[in-house]
């Protein structure tokens, strides 16, 4: 069974292509999890439309406010979270609501995970109107060492799949979390075998409205989020034992 896990805010302009591209990889038993973070446009009325029983709609209100320069990112992941928690397959993977599936995304990925944990994959960047801009060579493979991922970031969330059995050590997310994919993809790392796939298996889109586009990109912030990081990553490690 196979759950891929959407967070959801105000999506109305991409989210169908999206859906379009997803469904028709799933089968009869597999489910779609999404969580809306209070949309106030159609998002929501779009995924109702579709009245497939492979989607759940979630509606999330985040229990905690975040006043920092990273808050939209924390909601996210906290959003993220509340679908993840709600899986029940035996593979999951992570979208966003503004992406475009190719075809094969879902069997080359199942591919790899027989033999991994977490598969990552490449992509192709493309515009708000879908539009080709370049293919993602610069994202390095998952490397065996924990730190080197940690200081890479090298699992976006959109380009990643995995085991259940991660999720063991993965949740609860730390309360203040900022990118959750990091986590899971240096997770990964500590307690498996990854993948890396230098195949294009969606198509990124670019967008003024990108929570994950890089910001706060000065070099203290970098470092910092790092060290936060790696400390969380210590810790909950530590814990699992």
């Amino acid at each position: 069974m196979i759950s891929v896990c959407m967070a959801t805010h105000n999506g109305e302009k991409y989210i169908r292509e999206q859906l379009d591209s997803i469904l028709p990889q799933l089968s009869e038993n597999d489910e779609l999890i999404i969580s809306d973070d209070g949309s106030t446009d159609k998002t929501c009325e779009i995924i109702l439309q579709y009245n497939d029983h492979r989607i759940k709609l979630l509606h999330f209100i985040h229990p905690v406010k975040f006043n920092d320069n990273f808050a939209s990112h924390r909601y996210a992941s906290k959003n993220c979270e509340n679908a993840i928690s709600k899986a029940k397959g035996e593979y999951i993977f992570l979208c966003d609501q503004d992406d475009i599936w190719t075809h094969d995304k879902v069997s080359k990925c199942l591919d790899a995970l027989s033999s991994s944990i977490l598969v990552k994959h490449n992509g192709i960047m493309v515009n708000e109107s879908g539009d080709y801009l370049h293919f993602e060579s610069s994202r390095t493979p998952i490397s065996k060492h924990l730190l080197i991922n940690i200081w890479k970031l090298r699992c976006p969330g959109s380009h990643i799949a995995f085991r259940q059995e991660l999720l063991s050590i993965a949740l609860p997310f730390p309360e203040r979390l900022i990118s959750h994919d990091a986590w899971i993809g240096c997770l990964a790392s500590y307690v498996g075998k990854c993948i890396s796939l230098n195949q294009p298996l969606i198509r990124y889109r670019i967008h003024s409205g990108n929570v994950s586009v890089h910001k706060h990109n000065r070099l203290l912030r970098k470092i910092g989020y790092r060290i936060n990081l790696c400390m969380q990553i210590i810790s909950r490690i530590y814990h699992f034992k």
